[in-house]
């Protein structure tokens, strides 16, 4: 008897998390980035999101850090 897993979208999300993390870290270490320089990105980031709404008039998907 065969049994199919179907993961549920909370463990698929989990597990896109964790990709995503693993491969920022990844990017970080090879390009020798620390805090202060991903504090920066991320306030370039929310620039460039806020300057896309008001273009837009959207507001766009937000990466939020828990």
């Amino acid at each position: 008897m065969d049994v199919t897993l179907i993961p549920t979208s909370f463990a698929i999300n989990e597990a896109m998390r964790d990709v995503a993390q693993r491969a920022i870290i990844a990017i970080c270490e090879q390009n020798q980035l620390g805090p202060a320089d991903l504090e920066q990105l991320a306030h370039q980031l929310a620039q460039r999101d806020a300057a896309a709404d008001a273009l837009t008039g959207e507001q766009h998907a937000r990466i939020t850090h828990n």
